[in-house]
């Protein structure tokens, strides 16, 4: 690395500038058909905040240069790690004065510790000392340990680099390399801060089958633009992002009695979204089975195009005819999405408590104190599918777990699991629903 590419990379002189996170796509290659690949890779940006203006600068070798462990690592961990990075970064450009620093090289090991335990004070909202620090941010322990990681490896970087002479070689040499089984060596953290304290997770993976049947039909009048990714996810285990990337000509193929065969695979849906969770990133390609319970799966797909019947036009401008579509025709984002189904659990809640008996208003209360969000739905269709068989290769294949075609010999059992599912939801329509929902009351509420 030449002297002039150092001092780029290593300068804090300037009140008005701030590093961070840039989303870009690059042709990463061809497909034998001569069609570009396209890669979204995260890159370090500087921004000038009076200007509004960034560059993508030279700290971006860290995550895409050639040694970097991540340059070929999905999209969603690059971003993980040049967040972690462009925290600390900025947290040594505003408090440069306080920790007597110019320029990247003049940091320490006891620097990087101070940055992770600002994290965990912050966490109470409390300020060290009189170092600038952002409120009202929650970190918990597990993101502050991820930072603590990914911070490790940027100071070995950095040295490696010639980067960081206050800080020992022999130290970064020794200190807490550890080997992998398989033969590769990989560091623990280097630093030694204060963390937060642990919590315990109020985090609901599960909604109750006996309320699914009010969920989608209230879900058909108050959101019903994501009505249809309501049911993939809670007979399909689909993550949102994974819904959001559906095409409209998936739905021409299906199994068995009527289950769809979905293929899930990363899209560009959404180039125009500079955020970095716009379109959604599909965690694990494959063949995702979505169990059809009843005709429900038909009948929602069928209401689902009915709905944007009268902007058939406009669908055709959204990229490779995205299934799910926001009222300007172009593919709904991951954040859209998430917003309807803020709204649907207040709206769920909501007719529990003013229609339901006491036992409902429990389940209502319940519901708004523990936090629940669209994974609920992956989770929902776990449970019932464990509850209806005791092998774990069939539950593997049916969450999406496994490659479909080792799972081949399961694919008929599924058969089984579906028809016990449909039996007890059939059972909770027919005994549960009538007596809660009131069609008058419902119109009322509209």
């Amino acid at each position: 690395m030449n002297e002039s590419h150092k001092a780029e990379i290593i300068e804090f002189n300037n009140d008005n500038i701030r590093f961070t996170l840039v989303p870009v796509w690059l042709d990463w290659g061809r497909k034998r058909d001569g069609s570009i690949i396209e890669k979204q890779v995260a890159a370090i940006g500087l921004k000038d905040i009076l200007k509004d203006v960034h560059i993508i600068h030279g700290l971006t070798s860290f995550v895409l240069g050639e040694d970097s462990r991540w340059r070929t690592k999905k999209y969603n961990t690059q971003r993980k790690h040049v967040h972690n990075i462009i925290q600390f970064l900025n947290y040594l450009i505003k408090n440069r004065r306080k920790l007597k620093i110019n320029k990247l090289s003049d940091i320490t090991i006891q620097i990087g510790t101070d940055f992770l335990s600002h994290l965990s004070f912050r966490n109470h909202g409390v300020a060290i000392e009189d170092t600038i620090i952002e409120k009202d941010i929650t970190i918990d322990r597990a993101t502050v340990l991820s930072i603590s990681k990914t911070l490790t490896y940027f100071y070995i970087w950095l040295k490696n680099n010639e980067m960081l002479p206050y800080v020992d070689e022999e130290l970064l040499q020794e200190f807490k390399r550890k080997n992998h089984h398989n033969g590769e060596h990989y560091y623990e953290s280097i630093f030694d801060p204060i963390l937060p304290s642990k919590k315990i997770k109020k985090l609901e993976h599960f909604f109750p089958i006996k309320y699914l049947p009010l969920l989608l039909e209230i879900s058909i009048l108050k959101t019903n633009p994501i009505t249809l990714g309501l049911y993939l996810q809670m007979f399909g285990g689909l993550r949102v992002s994974e819904v959001v990337n559906i095409k409209r000509t998936q739905f021409s193929r299906t199994v068995n009695k009527g289950d769809f065969l979905l293929n899930i695979e990363s899209r560009n849906m959404r180039t125009d979204l500079k955020g970095s969770t716009g379109g959604g990133y599909v965690k694990k390609q494959r063949r995702q089975l979505v169990i059809q319970i009843k005709d429900w799966g038909d009948i929602l797909y069928r209401q689902h195009l009915e709905l944007y019947k009268e902007s058939n036009n406009l669908l055709n401008y959204s990229p490779k005819g995205a299934l799910f579509v926001n009222s300007h025709g172009r593919a709904l984002s991951e954040p859209s999405y998430r917003y309807y189904f803020k709204k649907l659990k207040q709206e769920f809640c909501d007719f529990l408590i003013q229609y339901g008996d006491s036992e409902d208003k429990i389940v209502a209360n319940h519901l708004r104190i523990i936090d629940w969000s669209t994974h609920i739905g992956r989770g929902t269709f776990t449970n019932m599918i464990t509850e209806q068989t005791d092998n774990i290769a069939e539950v593997a294949f049916l969450r999406g777990d496994s490659n479909l075609m080792s799972c081949l010999p399961y694919l008929a059992k599924t058969t089984r699991a579906r028809d016990r599912i449909e039996k007890r939801i059939s059972e909770t329509h027919e005994d549960f629903v009538p007596n809660l929902i009131n069609k008058h009351a419902l119109q009322r509420r509209k």
